[in-house]
């Protein structure tokens, strides 16, 4: 994913560990360093993030890449349209609005996930600041990772020419976990209250309905019609025999995956 990638996850990983530090250290500098563990695992993931840029560069200096990612900005007048696109990007990875009508199964699953989307991604992030004092300190390194990478796509998303719903599924992701430590700290600290036990139940099976999703983005299978030109062309690879090659991103996915691995490409 190149730069994408160094934004999402890299750059929020080597955040999340340095502002958890600084905060229980109460921003002293001088005692951050040292940590000389801390700091070996900051040279690791500055020391990937390097190696990953150099690497890339070294494989379009040799005609292996056709260059490495970048991301545009947009102009001014697009902020306020890609804000609402990224609303929707979430509630469409969220599968919120998935059903025709609310009366039905899947009505009330899309209710229940939107639910669940409000509560993953507003409420749980705002609980878990207000408790940070009462979190393990793994908690407390994965919540400022979460939180940054989630700036970071949403500064993506609305300021630069990204739009794909997919860059969102790494904040739905992110979220899940975020609950985990959510329901964990809540049993550690307040096992004996009856009311968040009670929320416990609730919260349980919402976030296993959330799973249940049918959406389909624009690269789905009933979009691309494999079962036509795809279908006959992957046909023809397998019946001369044809078992590795090379093609652009997407048609190299589709017929990899359609061919169950028989044809690499």
């Amino acid at each position: 994913g190149g730069t994408r990638t160094l934004g999402t996850v890299l750059l929020p990983l080597f955040g999340g560990i340095i502002l958890e530090r600084l905060i229980d250290d109460q921003f002293d500098l001088l005692k951050l360093i040292g940590h000389r563990r801390l700091l070996l695992r900051l040279v690791i993931i500055a020391a990937a993030v390097v190696g990953g840029y150099l690497g890339g560069e070294y494989l379009v200096s040799k005609g292996q890449l056709g260059g490495i990612q970048t991301m545009g900005l947009c102009t001014a007048d697009q902020v306020f349209a890609n804000i609402g696109n990224f609303i929707s990007s979430m509630l469409s990875v969220y599968g919120c609005f998935e059903a025709v009508t609310l009366m039905s199964i899947n009505g009330i699953l899309s209710f229940l996930k939107l639910m669940y989307c409000i509560f993953s991604a507003v409420i749980v992030p705002v609980v878990l600041a207000i408790r940070y004092k009462t979190l393990e300190r793994r908690q407390k390194i994965f919540y400022f990772y979460a939180v940054m990478a989630a700036v970071v796509i949403f500064y993506m998303m609305v300021f630069c020419n990204i739009d794909n719903t997919y860059y969102t599924l790494p904040i739905f992701a992110n979220n899940a976990v975020l609950v985990c430590i959510f329901i964990e700290n809540l049993l550690e600290t307040q096992l004996k209250n009856m009311i968040y036990l009670g929320a416990i139940a609730v919260i349980l099976p919402i976030c296993l309905l959330s799973g249940l999703r049918y959406a389909r983005y624009s690269y789905a299978v009933s979009d691309w019609d494999f079962n036509t030109a795809d279908a006959g062309l992957l046909q023809f690879l397998e019946d001369e025999g044809l078992e590795f090659g090379h093609a652009v991103f997407f048609d190299s996915y589709t017929y990899t995956v359609l061919s169950n691995g028989k044809v690499e490409i």
